[in-house]
Order: structure tokens, then sequence, then C-alpha cells
């Protein structure tokens, strides 16, 4: 397809940046994939030292895309390339992988090798759910729950390609909770317009329709929301609270994440757009995150926005990360058991792989950084 080059220049940005919405990613990905595969030659000789031939690396790549957008470089044996804002994963020994999706496959291709270590392979998650009615009936959600699913009231409730809808209105306190295992994503469209991505392991409790002064929801796990603003019926708006144990969030319409997993210590709050309130102490600026941790909150003046949209994006991303708190991303999206055997490693990983790559896929990128696994079933062995 045809994409002028302020245009490509706009998306990677926004992609860069965490910015970009599934629309855009989409017309990114299809105009880069039909550009030109050809592989980038790099001779041994290239640079002196591993430090000089990766910022020439980088600088060769950056010319070849004519973008001042952050860009990755590959090693000498891989042929493949894409741009950073693609979606990459730059490994702690210094070397920086592309992934570059082939329009005759349905995911992205990644390095696969016959490795004896994995006896089998693990598919990615996908989207799915279960929705726990007020009177207590479950219906399982997946991507292929469609149309009319059940009423509430006068409230219909309806599915759509991975995502459900709450369209009507109701006066009596009608409570429904959905909920995802690991390997499980979902989205919902609240009654008053709010939207809701849920993340693998997590969960939300709303009330079919929203009656008083004020709109109340429930979570565990991650959520991403983009709040509806609502008016009362006199002057003022209807604020949006998000409660979290014993922490509570409240907006009156704006877009933020919100990470409570009980492993990852602290519940994360990181502000997109507008403004929120956390605990009625602190107050968040577009860019901003609050770190919530037994009792203490605290403030993050410039939040990773990449990493905090990144699960919502269809990436898994790092940044720094120890091995540990890259598994307990890959154990919560492959539904598997993680162990470890031996020394961990030291290594930081940085970066991004796609999380539509299978299991395998993603161990092979992994493995580039000195670290081993072993696959056997569900159960993953980190090896020194």
């Amino acid at each position: 397809m045809e994409l002028s080059e302020n245009r490509y220049k706009e998306l990677a940005q926004k992609w860069a940046e965490g910015r970009i919405s599934p629309e855009e990613a989409r017309e990114y990905l299809d105009w880069y994939n039909a550009e030109d595969n050809s592989p980038l030659e790099i001779a041994p000789e290239f640079a002196t030292s591993k430090e000089e031939l990766e910022q020439r690396m980088l600088a060769t790549i950056q010319q070849r895309i004519s973008t001042e957008v952050p860009v990755i470089a590959i090693r000498r044996r891989w042929t493949r390339y894409v741009a950073a804002a693609a979606i990459l994963l730059m490994i702690a020994t210094g070397a920086w992988f592309f992934l570059r999706q082939n329009p005759d496959q349905p995911n992205f291709p990644v390095a696969r090798v016959q490795d004896p270590n994995f006896k089998n392979d693990v598919l990615p998650g996908g989207d799915g759910a279960v929705l726990t009615l007020a009177d207590g009936k479950q219906i399982v959600l997946d991507a292929n729950a469609t149309g009319q699913l059940a009423q509430e009231g006068n409230t219909v409730l309806m599915g759509s390609a991975g995502e459900l809808r709450y369209s009507g209105t109701t006066t009596e306190t009608l409570y429904n909770t959905l909920t995802t295992r690991k390997g499980q994503q979902y989205a919902l469209a609240l009654s008053d317009g709010t939207k809701v991505w849920l993340n693998a392991g997590s969960s939300i409790r709303y009330p079919v329709g929203f009656t008083g002064d004020t709109r109340v929801v429930e979570i565990t796990g991650e959520a991403y929301f983009e709040v509806a603003s609502q008016p009362l019926a006199q002057s003022g708006k209807k604020p949006f609270i998000v409660k979290v144990n014993d922490m509570e969030v409240t907006v009156l319409g704006t877009h933020f994440n919100i990470n409570s997993y009980g492993d990852e210590g602290a519940i994360r709050t990181t502000l997109i757009e507008g403004s929120v309130r956390v605990n009625d102490k602190l107050v968040l600026a577009p860019g901003q995150q609050s770190a919530y941790n037994k009792g203490q909150l605290q403030l993050v003046e410039q939040a990773d926005l990449t990493g905090a949209l990144a699960w919502k994006n269809g990436l898994f991303y790092f940044r720094s990360a120890d091995i540990e708190t890259v598994m307990r991303q890959v154990l919560r999206w492959y539904d598997i058991e993680v162990r470890y055997e031996g020394a961990r490693t030291k290594d930081r990983f940085n970066g991004g792989i796609p999380r539509t790559a299978s299991l395998t896929e993603l161990l092979s990128i992994l493995k580039e950084s000195r670290v081993n696994f072993r696959l056997e079933g569900k159960v993953l062995t980190v090896l020194p």
C-alpha cells in the first residue's frame, strides 16, 4: 500500500512512544510488510570494537529507512530487519534484534531452532474470559462469542470479536464480574461508554448500570481504562472510581493503566491522558505514574509509557528487566509454570517481542543472551 514518508514517520513515532492505536499499528505493519525485504550485509571488519560496531549498525539502518526514530541492528548471521518502532528485543549483550513479519505467515516469524531442550511448544494466549452474571450464572467467552449473550434487567449484553458490550439502562443494582485466566485477555465496554481492556489473570467487578453520583468498579491484575465523561443531573461530573485492594483511583475522564499483580510488588497506576487522583492524596499528570505498596504512595515523574501499554498493544516489553521480571510476563501469557535451576543470570533485558510468538520462538531469542531453558509440557525451567 502507498504511505507517504510523513505518515510513516508519524506512525513510527507513535509506536516508539506507545501512543499508536491498533488500527494505526496495522496500517504501519501492512505498509512495512509490502516493502522490500532485501538483506543487510555487514562485513566482519565493519568496526574495531563491539561498541563501534553497534553504533555503525545503528547509523547504517537509520540511513536505510530514512527516519529519525530509534532503530535496532541485527547480527551478521541474520538477514531480516525492520524499524525499531515495529517491535524489537534488545538483549543485555548489546546486540539488538529485529523481527520482520512475513505476509505469507499469520504471525511474526522469529528464530525457530531445533533445540533438544524444547520437548514441545506452547501457543500464545488469546481472547477469552469468563463472565459471571448477577445470579451466579457463568458464560464462557472467546473470540467467537458474538451476538446477544444475556440480559440483565433492561441491559443487553452483546459479544463482538473479543469484546463484551453493555447497552440499555437499568435501575436495579446488579453486578457482573469479567475474569481472564492466564493466557487470556478481553475487552469490555461498560454501560456508560467506558472501555476496559483486561490483561491475563485479571478481573473486574462492575455494576450493569451506574446509579447514584459515582461510578465504582473493582479490579485485580492489570487493566487499561478509557473512561467516558458522564455528567450528573445537576452541575458537575460523575467521577469514575477504580478500587484495587485498599487503593482507589478517582477520575473524571481519562486514559490510564493499572498493574496490580500480586507478584509485581507495588500497584502501579500510569496516566496516559487526563488527570487522576490516587487515594485522595496524589494527583497524576499525563506521563506520570504512582507506585503504591504497603500503604506507601510514591510518584514516578517520568513513567515508561511504552512499557505500561505494551501488553495492550500486543507486545512483551522489557526495560532493564531481570530474568524474574521477564518470566512473570511469560508465565501469565502462556499459562505455564516457571522453575529455576542453578544460578540465575544477572543479564538485563530491554525491548519487545510480539505476544503472537509461540513460546519456543520467544525462548530462542532470549537464549541469545546466554540464558538457557528446558521446556517439558507446561513446565519451563530456566537454566544457568
